[in-house]
């Protein structure tokens, strides 16, 4: 009786399936969360290469900074941490740097604040509205 018990493979495939499952959900969370951040690589240098370019035009950095905020918007998982043109050199070249934080989508909310990825992205440009053309 129990040699045929252990020789009957009805089910098998359910159990294995069921034993693979947790493992193809993960990966298509990290999937998910791969395609999250490529389009915030993409979307932060956006609003940099914008601010750049309000800038260049002879705007204010408070301009720049508020076009840089249009492009990232009210996102969940992207901050603007900051965004800085450090100095104009003499002949109009200037440089923006912009701190962006990206937020896991899949961390429980009380773990968020630790496990965020910061990165920088920059753009160079120069000024088009000024004495130094």
């Amino acid at each position: 009786m129990l040699k045929r018990l252990l020789k009957n493979d009805k089910g098998s495939i359910s159990l294995e399936f069921i034993g693979v499952l947790p493992f193809f959900f993960l990966f298509m969370l990290l999937v998910f969360q791969g395609f999250v951040l490529g389009y915030a690589l993409i979307t932060s240098q956006s609003a940099v290469n914008e601010a750049a370019k309000v800038y260049a035009e002879g705007d204010t950095l408070t301009e720049s900074k508020q076009a840089a905020q249009k492009i990232v918007g009210n996102s969940s998982y992207l901050t603007l941490n900051s965004l800085t043109i450090p100095s104009q050199e003499s002949d109009g070249d200037f440089e923006v740097r912009a701190n962006v934080s990206i937020d896991l989508m899949f961390i429980p909310d009380k773990w968020k604040s630790i496990s965020s990825i910061t990165f920088n992205q920059s753009a160079s440009s120069r000024v088009i509205d000024s004495e130094f053309n």
